[in-house]
């Protein structure tokens, strides 16, 4: 019998930006797990100063003590959050069939990565199961007697994915059609449907973020994202320097600390999406950031 991935064998990408501060906890959990395959991807800033760039790339180099393959792609100009992100997926994906996705703030627990490399293994001619979250929402209890439950929506506060998934995915800009409308009445109701045909149109538009795209996508496809029933990734980069996560006393609010899972994961019966997950999320990360700004907050958790 095989023995089960402790995720080294699964290839990471960090998408960092501004902050070299971050990269040392970034270490921390990598270097416990010590993966094979490393790309590190960095934005720069609108002005094009390196320096940034310069000191993450510095500290991987210099923290990276284990034998691993790492790739360092700096973008030759500011692209911005949504090309950043979309093109350095695109590139870990190009490199290997399946990846693991942080960006800088998002601090992964080391059982994050076995977590992932099991899933993205018993998944991987699943194609109902589009990608694994390593965060979840924080007032959510324990959904189910499983040690992870699906849902519809894309908790991306590290996660991973397969090459296959992502390549059915379209991030450029386009008309919002009746198509589009029809896909969102199949899935959505009520308040429900008004939220998220307002906050995906934008982005298929060109006009919002990258993962209303990717949720677009999933949604297209009637697709879930298996998601933890104990928290494996804690984001660390609410207030300055952060994009969306600006405040820093929401931190308390939203963020929650990861902790270990138990070595004997056990699944889900059926590959169907939890109905009561989601409406709390709705209700209780979604909509409560809808109504706290009017800015598109992201998909986060």
């Amino acid at each position: 019998m095989r023995q089960p991935s402790d995720g080294s064998d699964v290839a990471v990408l960090v998408i960092a930006y501004r902050r070299p501060s971050l990269v040392e906890l970034q270490l921390d959990g990598l270097s416990i797990v010590r993966p094979r395959t490393l790309v590190v991807a960095c934005d720069l800033p609108p002005s094009g100063d390196r320096t940034d760039a310069q000191r993450i790339r510095a500290g991987f180099q210099d923290g990276v003590s284990w034998p691993c393959d790492i790739t360092f792609d700096v973008a030759s100009e500011h692209l911005g959050l949504n090309r950043r992100v979309t093109s350095a997926i695109d590139l870990v994906l190009e490199l290997s069939d399946q990846a693991i996705i942080l960006e800088d703030d998002c601090v992964p627990h080391p059982h994050f990565f076995a977590f992932a490399a099991r899933l993205l293994d018993r998944y991987r001619n699943d194609h109902r199961v589009r990608m694994i979250a390593g965060g979840r929402p924080l007032s959510a209890p324990r959904w189910g007697q499983a040690s992870y439950y699906f849902s519809r929506y894309p908790f991306i506060w590290g996660w991973a994915t397969w090459a296959d998934r992502w390549n059915e995915a379209c991030f450029d800009a386009r008309s919002w059609t009746s198509a589009d409308e029809q896909l969102m009445r199949k899935h959505f109701a009520g308040d429900e449907l008004d939220y998220w045909t307002r906050m995906t149109s934008k982005s298929v538009q060109g006009r919002g973020s990258w993962d209303y795209q990717w949720f677009h996508a999933m949604l297209e496809k009637d697709g879930l994202c298996a998601v933890p029933n104990m928290n494996l990734v804690t984001n660390v980069g609410f207030g300055e320097g952060a994009t969306h996560t600006t405040d820093a006393l929401d931190y308390g609010a939203r963020s929650v600390p990861s902790t270990s899972m138990d070595r004997s994961m056990t699944h889900p019966l059926l590959v169907e999406r939890h109905d009561a997950s989601d409406r709390q999320a709705f209700r209780e990360v979604f909509l409560r950031e809808r109504n706290a700004t009017d800015q598109e907050p992201g998909l986060a958790c």
